[in-house]
């Protein structure tokens, strides 16, 4: 019989090429807490009561819900594969274990004075990049990954070719980010 471990090496060797290198850390964090707790159980002594009992001492360790579903559905997507193709056991536990509701919508904008002070603390090289991020509310990698192709001066757009969720989306340029371009093109 297979071990929690086992499942988890197998799962992380063979789905890791597919993910970004951030899912990949991020996997590797969520077994440094599930394999202490399940790493030497026969898959079958893994059960919902247990998987529940599992979330109960996350929260106990105050971490956030959107963390412990991290490191659930890491936990059933690994039971998915174990069940369907590698048949190395029945049922997959997880489908009977609900997910943490999450509340973490976050509607913030930095105030001027926040944004002057984090201007004044940036270094000189730095600070277009953070009035392009402030004004296009684009992520660190879209913004390092943008290509002129991408720039489109005549509609006054950009796009941003693979997001975090991997589509494509189009972001409209403000005066700020339209001239910043505009002095980088020329």
């Amino acid at each position: 019989e297979h071990t929690f471990e086992e499942m988890m090496e197998r799962y992380v060797k063979e789905c890791s090429v597919t993910k970004s290198p951030k899912s990949a850390t991020r996997d590797r964090g969520s077994l440094n807490h599930l394999l202490p707790v399940f790493g030497d159980m026969v898959l079958t002594e893994v059960s919902p009561k247990l998987l529940a009992k599992y979330k109960t001492h996350r929260r106990l360790e105050q971490a956030a819900p959107a963390t412990i579903n991290k490191e659930l559905q890491l936990v059933r997507h690994a039971f998915n594969l174990a069940t369907r193709e590698w048949e190395w056991c029945r049922e997959n536990p997880m489908h009977r274990v609900s997910m943490e509701p999450v509340r973490n919508e976050v509607d913030r904008w930095l105030s001027i004075h926040e944004e002057d002070r984090l201007m004044a603390a940036s270094q000189p090289w730095l600070r277009e990049i953070i009035v392009f991020a402030l004004n296009t509310g684009m992520r660190q990698g879209e913004i390092l990954n943008l290509q002129w192709q991408d720039v489109d001066f005549t509609r006054g757009t950009l796009v941003v070719m693979k997001s975090k969720n991997g589509t494509r989306r189009t972001i409209p340029l403000n005066t700020t980010v339209y001239a910043l371009l505009a002095a980088k093109q020329a």
